[in-house]
């Protein structure tokens, strides 16, 4: 039957002595006939030329029929060229939606609350890296198609040896850049597979995009503590004395004189809670009216002592003068300060007092004696030597004097409150003074208790008593004095006056021998009068303080930093790896194609296109089974893929071709032969 003209016998793969020297003058003759030799230096050594092989060619029945279709395979190789283009720009195509896709989806998490979405923190980030990867593949696979091109563009064009096939074929493996980065023409064909090594970096980039962090700062509405004085209940902010005319204003809240004791003793404001939604961290500005002071230092030439105690050593009176330091001085004087006393604070809201006001309603004891002067506003001063001296008795002391005289004025304040990490900061800040607070004429009239209870609907008494208050709570402080008294040893007293407790000043005293000294606080960097400005605001904004506890609230819009983690989207993270990934793998298809309109068809990388390619009968003499080694003359034979146009039997692959290795290939052949006609 037909079929069996295809089994050869084994005596026909034998050649005999004279064919073999036939073959061998051929093959020396070479290069002579052969016009094909595409600028090579010596031509290509067609196995196919022996007589053997063009008997059996002769006596082949299907021969004829190969030929016959070569040209209606390379037509249909040519009809299925659109094919491979349009898958490769297809997935293009796909990997630029799929990025768009992650782009929308990390869009509606942007700004979201981790713990608020719907769904788990491990799920979106799974979703976003499966996205990424997706990308990652199909960039891969639509580079992977112009790599397979360019592979067969560089084989068709150049010889190539077995190693550098094996190297080629199995691109983009990492393991092929080595070896192929020593021959130069396989630029042309590297980086394509070096695109598609790095398109990894897109499935680890790209999910970058989107990052897990603290909620930035927002603008929200807080309800917090407000020093509304227009709000404070009459009741609240002052205490009315009960005489036998009806009641009169008599002294500070014990809540408005708890803040201002603490403040001045503290020098510095009291804290509060921070407010509901205040998150992390927050901050708010507060704008407020209220009492204020304006201070300044009285010149030291207008301060005069006055010797009024001496010393007395049993009948014996000493005298214990005290005079002004003469290097200053003293010129129309417009204060005083005492012989022994170290401090003298004096108001004109009212005086410090010794004894009973009204036997049948308070106890007998010092009181403040409140001072019915409505010509003249409200103020203080404040007088001390700063000098180290001596009571010694009949020793002559020299006092150097300072002072401040400060009036309070209305003001208006605008002040920054923050909380963060635990603290708070209060910033008080006077954006306007107002004129100068006067005497209250309600507070000097005596009036029936009902009366007072219905000023908790009126704003305006409302605010002047709380406003007289504070004034109170602060002048009563300063107000007093700080003498030394006795002389064995001697001691530091103060009459009335809390200013040993206070921040400002810092007594000192020595009883070996009796010195004595007064300076400002070191915390008081700026001067006693700034200080005393700065004490008073904090003393308003403290009525916001838990120690006020007044109770009183407004909506205030506040920056916030919420105390909750948030989804954070970059967009230019995502398109910068996603827009290099796609514009490369863009120029690498447009190269792809020119290659594959080079090659005249689309080829692939398939096993079947492969085994296509070999299946030249010299290269059954080059190769060994694939279980087997290599033969020695596979590592230095060099390959040309011939298209079936220049090889006589019609058949695209490769050959193997002639140069300085083709006495060893002609050994070959000799010893292939001798296998064959061994029994």
């Amino acid at each position: 039957m037909p079929a069996a003209v295809l089994l050869d016998s084994p005596s026909q793969h034998a050649m005999s002595p004279d064919t073999m020297s036939a073959s061998q003058a051929e093959y020396d003759g070479l290069g002579k006939e052969d016009s094909y030799t595409d600028n090579e230096k010596a031509p290509a050594y067609d196995f196919s030329s022996s007589a053997e092989v063009v008997d059996r060619k002769r006596q082949s029945p299907y021969l004829s029929r190969m030929r016959s279709t070569t040209t209606l395979v390379r037509h249909a190789r040519r009809s299925g060229l659109w094919k491979a283009p349009v898958i490769m720009f297809m997935t293009l195509l796909s990997a630029a939606i799929v990025g768009i896709a992650h782009h929308v989806f990390l869009t509606v998490l942007d700004e979201k609350s981790v713990a608020d979405f719907p769904y788990p923190q491990t799920w979106i980030r799974d979703v976003g890296n499966a996205l990424s990867r997706v990308v990652q593949i199909l960039l891969e696979l639509s580079v992977g198609i112009a790599l397979t091109q360019s592979i067969w563009f560089y084989v068709k064009r150049f010889n190539v040896s077995l190693s550098e096939v094996d190297d080629l074929f199995s691109l983009p493996s990492i393991t092929s850049f080595p070896p192929i980065l020593l021959k130069w023409s396989a630029l042309l064909v590297l980086p394509f597979a070096i695109m598609i090594q790095a398109f990894a970096l897109v499935g680890i980039l790209a999910p970058n995009a989107l990052s897990v962090i603290p909620a930035r700062p927002t603008k929200v509405t807080l309800k917090v503590p407000f020093p509304g004085l227009d709000k404070i209940p009459v009741v609240d902010s002052s205490v009315f004395w009960d005489y036998s005319k009806g009641f009169l204003y008599s002294s500070p809240s014990p809540a408005f004189s708890r803040v201002a004791n603490g403040v001045l003793n503290n020098g510095a404001f009291l804290p509060w809670t921070a407010p509901s939604g205040c998150g992390l961290a927050c901050n708010y500005t507060l704008i407020y009216h209220g009492p204020s002071l304006q201070c300044q230092d009285l010149p030291d030439h207008s301060i005069a002592v006055m010797p009024t105690v001496d010393a007395w050593d049993g009948d014996r009176r000493l005298p214990h003068p005290a005079f002004i330091n003469g290097s200053i001085p003293v010129v129309n004087p417009i204060a005083f300060i005492e012989q022994d006393v170290l401090y003298n604070g004096t108001s004109s809201i009212g005086v410090p007092k010794l004894g009973t006001l009204d036997n049948s309603t308070l106890p007998t004891g010092p009181y403040f004696d409140r001072t019915w002067a409505p010509e003249g506003p409200y103020a203080f001063q404040l007088i001390y030597a700063t000098n180290n001296f001596s009571i010694d008795a009949g020793k002559q002391d020299y006092y150097r004097t300072s002072g401040s005289y400060c009036i309070f004025r209305n003001a208006t304040y605008h002040t920054s409150v923050s909380f963060a990490n635990g603290s708070q900061t209060v910033v008080p800040r006077i954006s306007e003074y107002g004129d100068p607070l006067l005497w209250l004429q309600e507070s000097d009239e005596s009036n029936p208790w009902g009366w007072i209870q219905t000023l908790s609907s009126d704003s305006a008494a409302q605010f002047s008593f709380a406003t007289l208050a504070l004034v109170d709570a602060i002048s009563r402080y300063f107000t007093g004095q700080v003498s030394i008294v006795g002389r064995g040893p001697a001691q530091i007293t103060a009459l009335h006056t809390r200013i040993l407790d206070s921040a400002v000043f810092t007594f000192t005293a020595s009883n070996n021998p009796n010195t004595f000294s007064i300076a400002p606080s070191s915390a008081m960097t700026n001067g006693v009068s700034r200080a005393l400005e700065d004490l008073c605001s904090h003393v308003i904004a403290s009525l916001m303080s838990d120690e006020a506890s007044l109770g009183i609230h407004a909506p205030v819009t506040a920056t916030v930093l919420p105390d909750m983690n948030i989804y954070d989207y970059r967009p230019s993270r995502l398109w910068l790896v996603y827009g290099v990934a796609v514009a490369v793998a863009a120029v690498a298809n447009i190269l792809g194609l020119a290659c594959m309109h080079w090659n005249g068809v689309a080829m692939q990388r398939t096993f079947s296109s492969v085994a296509a390619s070999v299946r030249a009968r010299e290269l059954d003499d080059l190769l060994s089974g694939p279980e087997e080694a290599p033969r020695p003359m596979a590592k230095v034979a060099k390959l040309r893929y011939r298209a079936g146009l220049h090889r006589e039997d019609g058949r695209s692959g490769f050959c193997i071709i002639s140069g300085g290795d083709a006495v060893q290939m002609a050994e070959v052949v000799r010893l292939n032969a001798n296998e064959g006609m061994s029994p």
